[in-house]
Order: structure tokens, then sequence, then C-alpha cells
């Protein structure tokens, strides 16, 4: 189950898997739709893990969105799922709060990151409930 369009675009092109697109509009900045038509698919799914991406991750408010929507939708998305990993980049990380939509954090969760994030950073998310941490090499691409 997706609302990312790179995610449907390289799925699309697999036999083996099955994928539900969520209804909704499309943004175009990050490519995800939302909206209440996607809502309403989520809230009739339960999954086992939800991978949700940030603009930006705070200890303090959690994983903040371009839009209001994306907020709504990310926040249900991981009360829908037995397991929340946030996908985020070293250059993700702040204790500023500079954007005006969040989502919460569960209490506890996974971070996916890269090498680079710094040490600092991890402490306070772990305090916060990063249970686990999975850090990989960048992409070469």
């Amino acid at each position: 189950v997706t609302n990312g369009i790179r995610a449907i675009n390289r799925l699309a092109v697999s036999q083996n898997v099955q994928v539900m697109v969520l209804g909704g509009y499309l943004i175009g900045t990050n490519g995800t739709i939302c909206g209440g038509e996607a809502e309403a698919m989520i809230g009739r799914v339960h999954g086992d893990f939800a991978f949700v991406g940030a603009v930006r991750v705070s200890p303090r408010r959690g994983i903040a969105s371009l839009t209001y929507d994306q907020a709504r939708l990310k926040s249900l998305m991981m009360r829908q799922a037995r397991e929340v990993c946030v996908i985020a980049d070293s250059s993700k990380f702040s204790f500023d709060d500079d954007y005006p939509y969040w989502s919460p954090m569960p209490p506890q969760w996974t971070l996916i990151t890269d090498v680079g994030v710094e040490q600092r950073h991890l402490e306070v998310l772990k305090e916060q409930g990063a249970s686990r941490v999975i850090l990989v090499e960048p992409d070469a691409e």
C-alpha cells in the first residue's frame, strides 16, 4: 500500500508484487497522493510495517510534512501499523521545529538513515523512542 509515486513506478514493473495505490490528489513537490480518499483507504488497512518518509525529524515534534494533509495521512499510517520505520537521510534531523505540519511519533519506532547522521541526533532520538537504528551507506546514484 503506498501513496508515493516513485514507489508506484518502481513496483509497477514487478510481476510478483500487488500494489494498492491510495486515491486522492497529487502533491507534485514530493510525488505523493493525499487527501480524504487516501485516509479512508488507509483506515481500512492494517499492516505489519509503515515506512514513513520525513521532510524533517524533530525529537520534540516528530515527523514534518509539507502539507497538513500529508501530516494527517502519515499519522494515520503510523496508527495502522504494528511497527513504524521512519526513513530520513542525515540532513533531515534538526532541533529546529521550522515546519508547520507535524505527525507525532509512536512510543517506539525504527529509524533508517545514512551513516552521516550526527551522534547527538541519534542519542536524542533514541531517548524519544527510536528503539532500533539502521544505518545505510548513501546510494551511489
